[in-house]
């Protein structure tokens, strides 16, 4: 039925478009109802060529100015700002590629940054699974023996006649034993840097 692409495209605008399809294009693009706001810059640069076609613009300054108009601001700064490959003012096409490969660049960078973690090694330790076998109990400090002060007299004057001084474990610092006869000695709380080493040693050989 048609010879060429403009006899089909007529014919469809008659049978499918407004008849004033003109004039509410003209009146889009005197409001900010055309503005890219929260869309993709492709979907402004498709409906932004639409427009455009269906109202008549085709002088190019005019266009590249409706164009920055409704063009986020970040976008159209980081356009204005290239040193190499900024459009001119009255090249139409070469504001819609620049301001989709700028958009494009924005978003690669996102996803870069969004992505990249740096792993430092505090967070690995917290992340690592580390085996029951492989936990050793802390090592507590020594312990300062505690001192008895003022006795009373009965068990003071029973010291005296024995010719003694009252025995004070180095362990534990309770008195009435040494040392190797701690009932804590087991205790790894009790132990000592050296002693753990070995209950450790001991351990694993078992």
């Amino acid at each position: 039925m048609f010879s060429h692409w403009s006899s089909f495209r007529d014919k469809f605008v008659e049978e499918f478009c407004p008849k004033n399809e003109a004039q509410m294009a003209l009146a889009r693009l005197e409001t900010s109802a055309y503005y890219q706001n929260q869309r993709s810059v492709d979907e402004y640069v498709d409906e932004f060529k639409d427009l455009i076609d269906r109202a008549g613009y085709s002088e190019g300054l005019a266009i590249v100015t409706k164009f920055r108009c409704g063009l986020q601001r970040d976008i159209q700064d980081l356009i204005t700002q290239l040193l190499i490959g900024c459009p001119e003012d009255n090249e139409r096409e070469e504001w819609y590629t620049a301001a989709i490969r700028i958009a494009e660049n924005c978003t690669t960078n996102a996803t870069f940054h969004g992505g990249a973690k740096t792993s430092t090694p505090n967070s690995w330790f917290k992340s690592a699974s580390i085996p029951a076998s492989d936990f050793r109990p802390p090592v507590q400090p020594a312990q300062t023996p505690k001192v008895v002060q003022n006795p009373i007299p009965m068990d003071n004057d029973a010291t005296k006649r024995k010719g003694t001084t009252l025995t004070i474990c180095y362990r534990c610092g309770e008195p009435g034993h040494i040392k190797p006869q701690c009932p804590k000695r087991f205790d790894i709380r009790h132990m000592t840097t050296e002693e753990l080493d070995e209950w450790m040693q001991q351990k694993a050989i078992d």
